[in-house]
């Protein structure tokens, strides 16, 4: 079995500030949140609503971040995308859930599949 699919921070605030976090249970049960997302999130304070949505929501599993792969850094990526891709990397047959079009691109390269979340404006 696959293990849980990481997701970056724009999916989860897109997603929260919808209401609409629960979403991501169609993809998995358990959805995990490396630490450099969630400390990227973080900073907002506990009145955002992804603040308050990772840290009250037990399937968002806030988890220590992989060392991310030098190829993977080479793609000059932010450091909460780079982090998805170094889970999904580490973890093969996993989703990485990214909306950023080179993270999708980097993505590919490395054979790991991905769930592309678009905001409705």
């Amino acid at each position: 079995m696959a293990e849980s699919p990481a997701v970056n921070a724009s999916p989860l605030i897109f997603l929260s500030r919808a209401g609409l976090t629960d979403l991501l249970q169609l993809i998995s049960e358990r959805i995990i949140v490396p630490e450099t997302v969630a400390a990227e999130i973080m900073i907002r304070g506990q009145v955002d609503p992804t603040a308050r949505a990772i840290t009250e929501t037990p399937w968002l599993v806030i988890t220590e971040t992989p060392t991310v792969p030098a190829l993977i850094q080479s793609w000059g990526l932010g450091p909460g995308e780079s982090s998805v891709l170094a889970w999904a990397s580490a973890h093969p047959g996993t989703e990485a859930i990214v909306d950023d079009l080179l993270a999708r691109r980097c993505a590919e390269v490395f054979n790991t599949r991905f769930a592309v979340l678009l905001a409705l404006c």
